[in-house]
């Protein structure tokens, strides 16, 4: 009996030690998981760390494709993520004890506040003559005192909020990264724009720069109010500066940015004030009558834009009919009041924003967004009513793949292969017909184009010629990009990014665009002086006329001239090597025949027969026509085989207030 009992608690031991193995084996095992995760975690921080020192440090220039213009952001993003699966350490180790991990929880979370205090300052505009220095000035002190950013470092995010001029003149600074050295260019930067001589000029510069304010554009009267505002700020800061604005002469100069009915309204009280014997009303009272007067064209309820609401669905829809089918797009524009720009209405949430930008419309899937569109009469180019797709002149560009449809119906589109494998699979069909079976299974290409029916395709080539594009203020500062040279448009266009590159700030506008597919399109755009051009291998600079910018000049890319293209023909290949090999650069600018001195053909090389010319202008050589007669495949963006059409880009639709007697009407 004793010894079955010794036995029977020998195995119930042995059962016990086993059960506390196991679990400990588990315990082990989560540990191990547990301190892995960790270790992961602090390389990845230490990863992070290295990577935003890297970005101080400015070992890496950011002017080329804007790389680095996107890397500060995602830095950032990665560091947020990291901070926020990190905020509590403890909740990855709920069954473990808490004395060691705390230590390193602390540890690490005082490592990440020092890190997210030093991140790079965002919201600061880069100081251009544009902006008031003593604006810049300040919010560059606010930003870098509450980011407490290390000494030594100060002087990289002062040349990352620097262009043009006055980053030139510190370049001498940036390359001692030291406290004495940020300490002396801020010095430098004060002699030069702090100085209140400098400061008042630059007022008195953007007062005569100031453009004229239309009829009915009550945003526009209260941004210069709001200026004026500022002058007079400056006037009891700079004793003596702008004391002239209470003359008669200035005060005259003034009003004639202002629309004649105010101009009238301000003589009338001027009479009444000159009648109480107060002689002629200062600026102040100037300031203030302005400040009125916006006020009641911005009101709420009566202004012109408020009354915009009432438009009705019809007019809004309503499209511009246009000629079809041309293989020249002559383009002509002619510049137009600025209407007061207004945010279009959801159909679906009835909110302040356009049905693209929804976010209950993005929370559906894709179908349910085709269905929702379909169900209430919508078009698939603009979500709008009144119209179907294949008549929209007023295509959405997406935010994604940057072709004519909306954002939030990309990806329903047919792949290229498919489209190329349809193609290939019925030779016999018309172009047109086949354009328009497409239209059915993807809203975004155009359709409707009426063009000669066959099964090939020739390759062509246009005067799309490398230049080198910068500004007359600071003509050292050039980039290489693509000018389409183009007989057909009166106009020159340069795009957004080329005016941000050079850092250009234009003079807002809108354009009445005309098109052989469409007329009278009114497009926002900005006015741009003082432009200069030069061939990628010549040093002879063009000045260009005013041009107006858009946010992209699209061309097809194979349309552009290459060695390989002079070689391929017996009577061009002297010319081969005056040409540059095709690369990735923009398009950049379209000159138009208001330029004619780019356009000039200054040499000739005809065909003997059929086939392409070769044309010498002061930017370059180009070939010009049908450069292969193989079948080659349609593309998205050149969907009847020429190198230029116009894109049209949705715009806010027209104030009906605007006077449309100068509207622009081509023939041809």
């Amino acid at each position: 009996m004793s010894h079955r009992t010794t036995a029977s608690k020998t195995r119930a031991d042995a059962l016990a030690k086993a059960a506390a193995l196991q679990a400990k084996l588990k315990y082990i095992e989560s540990e191990a998981k547990v301190k892995a995760e960790l270790e992961r975690l602090k390389i990845r921080q230490e990863l992070e760390m290295a990577e935003a020192q890297v970005v101080a440090m400015g070992k890496i220039e950011r002017e080329q494709f804007n790389v680095l213009d996107e890397f500060p952001d995602e830095s950032t993003k990665f560091t947020e993520d990291y901070v926020s699966a990190h905020a509590n350490p403890d909740t990855l180790l709920p069954n473990l004890p808490n004395s060691e991990y705390e230590l390193r929880g602390v540890g690490g979370s005082g490592k990440l506040e020092m890190k997210s205090s030093v991140s790079v300052p965002e919201g600061l505009e880069i100081l251009k003559p544009s902006i008031p220095y003593p604006g810049w000035k300040c919010a560059l002190d606010s930003l870098l005192g509450n980011k407490a950013v290390p000494p030594s470092e100060r002087i990289y995010y002062l040349k990352k909020y620097l262009t043009g001029t006055p980053k030139e003149a510190l370049e001498g600074y940036f390359l001692v990264p030291s406290d004495d050295s940020y300490k002396e260019a801020r010095k430098l930067l004060e002699e030069r724009y702090g100085n209140p001589i400098v400061v008042i000029d630059a007022f008195r510069k953007r007062l005569e720069a100031w453009p004229k304010i239309q009829s009915n554009d009550g945003l526009a009267l209260r941004k210069y109010a709001d200026f004026l505002g500022q002058c007079e700020t400056a006037m009891q800061m700079v004793a003596g500066g702008l004391n002239t604005l209470n003359d008669t002469w200035e005060n005259r100069k003034l009003i004639t940015m202002l629309p004649n009915w105010l101009v009238t309204r301000w003589s009338r009280l001027l009479a009444d004030w000159e009648a109480k014997g107060k002689g002629f009303p200062p600026f102040s009272q100037f300031r203030q009558f302005v400040v009125k007067e916006a006020d009641i064209a911005c009101n709420p309820i009566t202004s012109f834009q408020a009354l915009k609401g009432f438009q009705s669905d019809d007019t809004k829809g309503k499209r511009v009919k246009g000629a079809q089918g041309a293989r020249n797009f002559a383009t002509e524009v002619s510049e137009v009041s600025k209407p007061g720009k207004a945010k279009g209405r959801c159909v679906l949430c009835q909110g302040d924003h356009k049905l693209d930008y929804c976010k209950q419309f993005l929370s559906k899937t894709l179908k349910d967004r085709k269905a929702y569109a379909k169900d209430n009469y919508l078009c698939y180019g603009c979500l709008r009513r009144g119209h179907h797709a294949r008549f929209c002149r007023n295509r959405i560009v997406c935010k994604k793949c940057e072709k004519n449809h909306p954002t939030s119906f990309h990806g329903d589109f047919k792949s290229r292969s498919e489209t190329k494998n349809m193609q290939s699979g019925d030779k016999s069909h018309s172009v047109s017909t086949k354009s328009a079976s497409v239209q059915t299974q993807s809203p975004e290409i155009h359709s409707g184009l009426n063009h000669m029916s066959g099964s090939s395709k020739a390759r062509m080539s246009s005067l799309i010629l490398p230049v080198y594009v910068s500004h007359k203020d600071n003509p050292s500062n050039e980039i290489l990009i693509y000018a389409l040279l183009d007989t057909q448009s009166d106009t020159t266009f340069v795009t957004d990014k080329v005016c941000e590159t050079l850092g250009l700030d234009g003079v807002k506008t809108q354009l009445r665009l005309s098109t052989m597919t469409a007329q009278n399109q009114i497009i926002d755009s900005s006015r741009v002086n003082g432009l200069e051009v030069r061939g990628h291998n010549s040093s002879l600079k063009l000045p260009l006329p005013i041009a107006f910018t858009r946010y992209a000049i699209p061309v097809n890319a194979s349309h552009i001239p290459s060695p390989d293209t002079a070689q391929n023909w017996p009577h061009l290949q002297g010319i081969a090597k005056e040409l540059m090999p095709v690369s990735q650069l923009e398009v950049g600018l379209l000159i138009g025949y208001n330029c004619p001195r780019a356009l000039i053909p200054r040499k000739v090389i005809p065909p003997s027969r059929d086939g392409p010319y070769a044309q010498l202008t002061d930017l370059g050589w180009g070939i010009v026509g049908m450069i292969s007669s193989d079948q080659i495949e349609i593309s998205d963006y050149d969907p009847i085989g020429i190198s230029h059409f116009i894109v049209t880009y949705e715009v806010p639709t027209p104030s009906p207030f605007v006077n449309h007697s100068d509207e622009v009407h081509v023939c041809f």
